[in-house]
């Protein structure tokens, strides 16, 4: 009985010096054990839910609801302030009037911001809303602490005295995370 062990897999008795099981095939070696592949599966399942759960992170629009940022540390209304803006009229790629808006905006936080969205807002003389436009740019991106120039522009619906006074202000950004 000295010269014999147990399978590890069939629990059968087999040579001492055997490799492999001659009822099961079962490897004897023991970092071929049954549990190992368990192991590494497990190991493998962890790394995909967390590499989900980082990407649904950082493709939801929502972030402060998915990552847990709080409001205030997500919030860019402290940190991006637009100080100057300038009205001009123009033409955009496609050849049609445009109304443009050229300016510079400051970032008082320690964050960098992208996906700034502009909303701007057009008068007339006797201060009635004209127009309005929405614009976001993707590669757009203000610095912490630096100002930078911008320009928003989109296609003008009437005539350029219509356009007196305007007001921009963003309406959202978003904190980058890299």
């Amino acid at each position: 009985m000295e010269n014999t062990k147990k399978c590890r897999l069939c629990k059968s008795q087999i040579d001492k010096d055997a490799k492999k099981c001659p009822v099961c095939r079962g490897i004897q070696n023991r970092f071929f054990s049954p549990i190992i592949p368990i192991v590494l599966l497990n190991i493998l399942i962890a790394i995909l839910i967390g590499m989900a759960l980082w990407a649904i992170c950082d493709i939801c629009s929502d972030v402060s609801a998915v990552c847990g940022i709080s409001d205030a540390e997500s919030s860019y209304n402290n940190g991006l302030v637009i100080t100057e803006s300038e009205l001009k009229f123009g033409k955009d790629k496609c050849d049609k009037d445009a109304v443009i808006i050229i300016g510079k905006i400051k970032n008082d936080s320690s964050a960098n911001w992208h996906r700034v969205n502009f909303e701007t807002r057009c008068f007339d003389p006797d201060d009635k809303l004209t127009d309005t436009a929405q614009e976001s740019n993707y590669d757009f991106m203000v610095p912490a602490r630096q100002e930078i120039p911008f320009k928003v522009s989109f296609t003008r619906q009437l005539p350029e005295d219509q356009y007196l006074r305007h007001e921009i202000r963003v309406i959202d950004a978003r904190k980058d995370r890299y």
